[in-house]
């Protein structure tokens, strides 16, 4: 049977690289998508069409109570899982500091670091009950480093994750279950005004933002046995900035 990779938020920009790339690499690949439907078929249409295996499965990561019938759905259907990447991600949008309702960091927290921990959670326990090897990948942001502009909400999510990451490494490497975090710069994207992209650019070295290959490529290079002793990093994937 194929190892089975779960890709959380995987009908958006990222998901859609993450999963054709480790579809590529030989995984039965579990998209999870919450408003994305049509978006999410279309990856698995396009997954399938070149000879690989995707299945599809919605949850509100906003009701963290929603994650344990998603991963029982999971455990039943696929019996294991071998990779999980979360890569599910709400910003919250951008606000001062003093008009960032209490309501909006609660959403953002439930969505980027209750769920994401959740997962995690239940995913170790079914890796160990197959006592079965491991990797799970966080995808985490520079904003946890600089703290993003009107987004300290989103950054403080993140960097929650990245935090958490440390220590649950530590204690799932004697189960040899790999847990690190990766931690992208400004995704490149057709919404960003010339202005801002201008703006960003002048701080990186590598003189580009960040691509979804960019990003794929190291998962994949993660939760291969080429990276089997690396454990409890996070890696920036920022051009040098």
């Amino acid at each position: 049977m194929k190892k089975v990779a779960l890709i959380t938020g995987g009908s958006g920009q990222l998901g859609d690289d993450i999963c054709h790339r480790l579809s590529d690499d030989g995984y039965l690949v579990i998209l999870h998508y919450c408003s994305g439907r049509k978006r999410a078929e279309d990856i698995k249409k396009s997954i399938l069409n070149k000879g690989g295996d995707c299945h599809l499965i919605e949850c509100d990561f906003s009701k963290p109570e929603l994650v344990q019938e998603m991963f029982t759905s999971i455990s039943e259907k696929f019996k294991r899982i071998d990779v999980l990447v979360n890569n599910a991600g709400l910003d919250g949008g951008r606000f001062d500091v003093a008009n960032t309702p209490l309501e909006v960091h609660q959403k953002v927290m439930a969505v980027n670091y209750f769920s994401a921990v959740e997962c995690i959670r239940l995913a170790t326990i079914i890796m160990r009950r197959n006592n079965m090897s491991g990797v799970i990948v966080n995808v985490s942001s520079q904003a946890a480093v600089y703290g993003g502009y009107q987004l300290s909400h989103y950054a403080a999510s993140k960097a929650a994750l990245v935090a958490y990451s440390i220590g649950a490494a530590r204690d799932l490497m004697k189960d040899d279950i790999r847990l690190n975090n990766i931690s992208p710069g400004v995704l490149e994207n057709s919404d960003m005004s010339l202005e801002r992209k201008t703006r960003i650019l002048s701080e990186i070295p590598a003189s580009r933002l960040v691509e979804s290959t960019d990003v794929s490529n190291t998962i994949s290079w993660l939760v291969s046995d080429q990276s089997k002793y690396i454990s409890g990093i996070t890696l920036p994937i920022s051009g040098a900035r």
